[in-house]
């Protein structure tokens, strides 16, 4: 990498920037196997704790249990929230557990725009932050990528209201996840594609609207499914 930015630099500066923090944790790079393994099973990794729960207290009859005690807004709201919570926290922990870990090897040196080695651009979202208190966006970019992953995770959620397997439910919504990705990336809609937009590098540069967008979007889904699905145990309730 200095030497392409050499290559390719005006000034001859004779030495390179010490690898900082923020350019060589999990969300500071996306050119690594590791990096693009991350964002593509993000959604297993959200689905998988309790997406399918549903699915699978049908099949034990513990649900039913839950609707004659309680009401049936009520457990659904559970269902929902639990959903949710664990979604998001089984997406920011691999992104914190990695940014602390490399703040022990790597110094958090101040991003600097005249070394060419820090992502986003300088017409990034949230690049002021970057620049000024890096730890920061950091945090505040792995904040936007739990609620992202908290509300597929619902959307999972929803459809165990349609399908038995949970197994079904996990593949469903990660082929979701996955086509959207592959027809964006064909048309080069890249600022759509979640995937790009969500890496705190900003391939492409991340955009409020289609972000609400998505997040209100899958909620909203999930919201219908649920009241659909649900209306089969009103006579428990």
């Amino acid at each position: 990498m200095c030497q392409i930015v050499q290559m390719f630099s005006p000034v001859d500066t004779g030495f390179s920037y010490p690898s900082s923090l923020y350019e060589m944790w999990l969300g500071g790079e996306w050119a690594s196997y590791a990096s693009a393994l991350v964002f593509l099973l993000l959604p297993l990794f959200a689905t998988l704790p309790f997406s399918s729960s549903l699915a699978e207290d049908k099949k034990s009859g513990y649900l039913i249990q839950l609707l004659i005690r309680g009401k049936r807004l009520s457990v659904f709201f559970r269902y929902a929230v639990s959903t949710f919570l664990s979604g998001f926290v089984a997406a920011v922990l691999p992104f914190l557990e990695n940014l602390f870990l490399n703040a022990a090897i790597y110094p958090a040196l101040m991003p600097q725009p005249s070394t060419y080695t820090f992502s986003p651009s300088l017409r990034g979202f949230m690049v002021k932050i970057f620049y000024s208190e890096p730890l920061l966006y950091c945090l505040l970019y792995v904040l936007l990528i739990g609620i992202f992953f908290g509300a597929l995770a619902c959307f999972g959620l929803s459809l165990c209201f349609f399908i038995q397997s949970p197994v079904v439910v996990h593949l469903l919504v990660f082929a979701v996840y996955f086509w959207v990705y592959y027809l964006t990336m064909q048309l080069g809609w890249y600022s759509l594609n979640p995937y790009v937009f969500l890496n705190p590098t900003q391939a492409a540069v991340f955009q409020v609207p289609v972000y609400l967008i998505y997040v209100i979007g899958m909620l909203s889904i999930s919201a219908v499914l649920i009241a659909l699905g649900g209306k089969k145990y009103e006579h428990l309730t």
